[in-house]
């Protein structure tokens, strides 16, 4: 369910497995609402006579709940959206053309985040949706939400198209992420070798930052920058510090 393992002993022995089954897996990695990861948490308890029946299953609050209300993301994760306008140039640039690369098999939870928000279904996000997005979370700070915006609103025209909401989702969804930064490091990293040379620097860098050139430092100014710090090489960990946002 979370893209992971629940749980893994280091040994055979059928004591430290129980010790772990008993323990359970680490739901917070499960990204979804609280009611279905308590739904999920309930069916897999270790001792199956404290497992709910399948009429209870039935009744739990999860099956009432609207499509679009059951992808509310929560607070602490929508507060990362609220970091946004506080990265540097050059990270959002990469979160921008992050975005601009997501495949679809991979922007279904974007998509339902997006439509969750988007509440006139127009396909764009205005600064009042946002706002509401913000409120329904418990965030008020209406300075935040106007520096967020005027980030994400990538052309200035006072609305948020799905490819600029989804630069500042990524944020939130940080296993998808890292995914696709890794893919785009590889995707100029030629030789393979884990490392990328001045020029492959430049061409990484150059790459994210045309997006950014509507206002700041040019591309190519960015990727002297980036060459230059990184002694014209970088690696994959080097990357990932320099150019990529911290969700932890």
């Amino acid at each position: 369910l979370a893209g992971d393992l629940p749980f893994f002993a280091r040994s055979f022995d059928s004591k430290e497995w129980r010790a772990l089954h008993k323990r359970g897996p680490n739901w917070t990695l499960l990204q979804n609402t609280p009611s279905a990861r308590q739904l999920c948490s309930e069916m897999l308890k270790f001792d199956e006579r404290e497992r709910p029946t399948m009429e209870a299953c039935l009744q739990h609050k999860w099956f009432k709940e609207r499509p679009l209300t059951q992808f509310i993301v929560a607070p602490e994760q929508f507060a990362r959206l609220e970091q946004f306008h506080k990265q540097s140039e050059l990270k959002r640039a990469v979160l921008f053309e992050v975005a601009s690369r997501l495949p679809l098999q991979h922007a279904e939870r974007i998509v339902q985040f997006f439509k969750s928000v988007d509440k006139n279904r127009d396909g764009q996000i205005s600064r009042e949706e946002l706002a509401e997005g913000f409120k329904r979370v418990g965030m008020k700070d209406s300075k935040a939400l106007d520096k967020t915006f005027e980030a994400l609103d990538l052309d200035g025209n006072g609305f948020l198209s799905l490819h600029e909401f989804t630069a500042g989702v990524l944020m939130i969804f940080a296993d998808l992420l890292e995914d696709r930064f890794k893919a785009m490091f590889r995707k100029y990293d030629r030789d393979s070798n884990g490392v990328l040379d001045a020029d492959e620097v430049a061409e990484f860098v150059t790459a994210a930052s045309l997006l950014l050139s509507r206002k700041g430092r040019s591309p190519a100014q960015l990727a002297q920058d980036v060459v230059r710090d990184c002694g014209g090489q970088l690696s994959y960990a080097d990357a990932k510090a320099k150019l990529l946002v911290s969700v932890s």
